[in-house]
């Protein structure tokens, strides 16, 4: 439905309620967009949707469809309810009523205050106990011992709340009133075929299904046609050193017979034709591109992998020398590294002197992965060694206390133990000696 075409609410009487009509969406309103109409109804009622101006729809009939809102039913007092509609426009434009809800007031039971009531007055009786409990104390045994029977045979009375602490329990109050929204049914009724909708399912099923199958054949079909210019352009350009004169000749003509047949015999066969075509073009010219690939990116690899044995070779050299940064590692290790970087050295200076003497028009001697896998083989080796961080420093141990005497001093000399003293005391008696 478009949105230059406006809609039109129409609400059929019942019950007394005349009929009555009501624009919901005018000429350019905005979409998607809800709306929320509010109605008075006490029996279930009927919305019809039209447009407005049926000159203006490009169909025969201005009707949109009918909704029956059920299960209202009037209020306690016979009074007809509020039921709120709501109504939306899509994102593709087509109208609907979504949902429809009246409200009923319930009455909602008090809170059961009892057993709070009960809390209240045990901590009521505690807080009293405490308060009389530094009066209560007495040393006398005989009198402890005589309340103490006295408690234990006392019975046990409810604990009375004076009015004050009365008056802070809540109390059951009266009945509270609540409105509550409930979801009302809504019947749609909309221009449908539905007698033969799984034979419309299934037709529009091998419709997509055709529709697949064609544009998979477009594409195969494409796909020939742009390997056919493809390659002739390049032929003429970067792989003509990547392909002898005599095979260049051959694919040409395979190239031209294939685009004459394009657009002939081929202008419109099955997929597994494009398919077929194109095996036979690239089973010629796919070892050209393949020789004009390895070319270019070869260097980088070859040269990617001399650099990282350089590396290596400096570090092994700089430990030799007693370098502080490898001084850590040991002779074993390094070991591993130098072997590993001649014999790596070796083996890519064979493989490059070998492809230097090939052929462009030939298959390379070596791949580019196969020199990164070599290159990450070596990185595995000599990486785990020449990274190895330096142990770390041992912890100072901190100083030790002198050792204690017996008489829970700190240690002193031992002779002074044994030393004479030298108090006053000790003086006079040393000077009466003398006398």
């Amino acid at each position: 439905m478009c949105e230059d075409f406006i809609y039109w609410q129409l609400w059929p009487s019942y019950s007394g309620f005349p009929m009555f009509e009501n624009d919901v969406f005018i000429e350019h309103d905005e979409f998607p967009y809800s709306k929320m109409l509010t109605l008075y109804r006490q029996e279930p009622f009927q919305v019809d949707a039209s447009y407005s101006y049926p000159n203006q729809v490009p169909h025969p009939t201005r009707h949109i469809g009918s909704w029956v809102i059920k299960n209202v039913a009037p209020g306690p007092n016979k009074e007809a309810r509020k039921v709120k509609v709501k109504v939306r426009i899509n994102p593709n434009g087509i109208f609907s009523v979504c949902s429809a809800n009246t409200f009923e007031a319930v009455e909602t039971s008090p809170p059961d205050v009892s057993f709070l009531k009960i809390l209240f007055m045990r901590f009521f009786d505690i807080k009293t106990q405490i308060q009389k409990a530094p009066e209560a104390m007495e040393t006398d045994d005989t009198k402890g011992n005589q309340e103490k029977e006295e408690n234990t045979n006392a019975p046990s009375n409810d604990v009375v709340l004076p009015a004050e602490e009365e008056q802070k329990l809540p109390s059951n109050s009266a009945p509270k009133i609540k409105t509550v929204t409930v979801d009302l049914p809504v019947e749609e009724h909309v221009p449908c075929i539905v007698a033969n909708e799984p034979q419309l399912i299934q037709f529009e099923k091998e419709m997509q299904g055709k529709d697949r199958v064609e544009k998979e054949k477009a594409d195969a079909k494409n796909a020939v046609e742009e390997y056919v210019y493809y390659m002739r352009d390049k032929l003429s350009d970067v792989f003509a050193e990547f392909i002898s004169d005599e095979d260049a000749e051959k694919l040409r003509a395979l190239l031209t017979k294939t685009e004459d047949w394009l657009y002939d015999e081929g202008e419109d066969v099955e997929k597994k034709v494009y398919d077929a075509r194109m095996c036979e073009l690239k089973k010629m010219g796919d070892p050209v591109q393949e020789r004009h690939r390895e070319y270019e990116n070869r260097k980088n690899a070859f040269d990617e992998f001399d650099r990282a044995i350089i590396r290596a070779r400096k570090a092994y050299d700089e430990y030799t020398k007693g370098s502080e940064k490898y001084a850590h590692l040991g002779s074993s290790d390094m070991e591993k590294v130098i072997s590993a970087v001649e014999e790596r050295k070796k083996w890519l200076d064979d493989q490059r002197n070998r492809q230097e003497m090939r052929k462009k028009t030939e298959p390379p001697i070596i791949f580019v992965y196969q020199i990164q896998d070599e290159q990450q083989k070596f990185e595995s080796i000599i990486l785990p060694i020449l990274n190895k961080p330096k142990p770390s420093p041992p912890k100072a141990e901190p100083a030790k206390e002198p050792e204690k005497g017996s008489d829970g001093q700190k240690g002193e000399n031992p002779a002074s133990d044994h030393a004479p003293k030298t108090d006053a005391n000790n003086v006079s008696e040393l000077g009466m000696e003398v006398d």
